[in-house]
């Protein structure tokens, strides 16, 4: 418990010790909306739950952008997850050649 909690402040620190922020905060509001949403559901009245879920959608769909953003910000727009296709490589015991078209040899 000691640990957590000390993880817990060292997360307000700007040094990399301690939890993410972004983590804490997104389980903050998270905890506060899960919070919200019981009380809603207990007072029984769902008139409003077309709007409710709209504005659960929306805060989704900003979270999501968000994070799609700083991706995109922090890699400049490549994508780290698809693998890098290399060309093979003949070996010495390899019997076939490959033949490259190189369009500048036959202008020459």
């Amino acid at each position: 418990m000691k640990e957590i909690l000390d993880n817990i402040l060292k997360s307000f620190n700007t040094k990399r010790e301690g939890y993410s922020s972004r983590k804490l905060t997104a389980f903050a509001i998270v905890i506060m909306v899960i919070v919200t949403h019981i009380k809603w559901l207990t007072l029984g009245n769902l008139t409003q739950l077309e709007m409710v879920l709209s504005i659960d959608y929306a805060f989704i769909a900003a979270l999501f952008g968000m994070t799609t953003y700083h991706s995109l910000k922090t890699n400049g727009g490549k994508d780290e997850e698809q693998p890098k296709v290399e060309p093979p490589v003949a070996s010495s015991g390899d019997t076939q050649s490959v033949v490259v078209d190189n369009p500048d040899e036959n202008n020459g």
